[in-house]
């Protein structure tokens, strides 16, 4: 399975952004793209340090180790929060895809992560059941994931209901494997 990351981070004017960036290796694999500067800070409202800060957001698609070793640079966790989804994640195309948040609550900084599994429906079922065994948690998998894709419902809400289980299967999963 492979991950389709938007991470953005702001920081104080006397804070070096810099050490917020996603690590150093993977930057020169070019894993990632550089999609906003400080033209787009959003926080000049504050007032003192946080006046006139700094701004990036990347956005990148990596790999399980990759993902790991970014989340362990930057101390992002997984949060238990819905999430609207990302509209233009790395990998998705132009559409809303369901994305997964992350944070730090590092005090200098204001990061955030948006993170969408990129995988097919028999990849996402396989990531649930490796995760409901190595950490014990009974995590439940939709028939939405393992029905055939030609697969009719005699009532058509049940998809959306399977969705909902879906996503929060994933979301679950994911704070049981990065969350604090």
């Amino acid at each position: 399975m492979e991950f389709s990351i938007i991470y953005s981070v702001d920081c104080p004017r006397d804070i070096s952004v810099r050490q917020f960036n996603p690590p150093g290796p993977q930057l020169k694999k070019g894993l990632w793209q550089l999609t906003e500067d400080d033209s787009q800070y959003e926080y000049g409202y504050l007032e003192g340090r946080w006046s006139k800060g700094k701004h990036r957001k990347w956005c990148g698609i990596l790999d399980r180790k990759q993902f790991d070793e970014f989340l362990s640079h930057t101390g992002l966790f997984a949060e238990d929060v819905a999430t609207m989804g990302s509209l233009g994640a790395p990998g998705c195309g132009f559409g809303l895809v369901p994305a997964f948040s992350f944070r730090n609550d590092d005090p200098d900084s204001i990061q955030g992560a948006y993170v969408t599994p990129l995988a097919t429906r028999s990849g996402i079922v396989e990531f649930l059941r490796e995760v409901s065994d190595e950490y014990e948690e009974a995590l439940p998998i939709p028939g939405i994931l393992t029905d055939s894709t030609h697969q009719d419902y005699l009532f058509p809400e049940l998809i959306n209901g399977e969705a909902e289980i879906a996503e929060r299967s994933i979301r679950r999963a994911f704070c049981t494997v990065w969350g604090t």
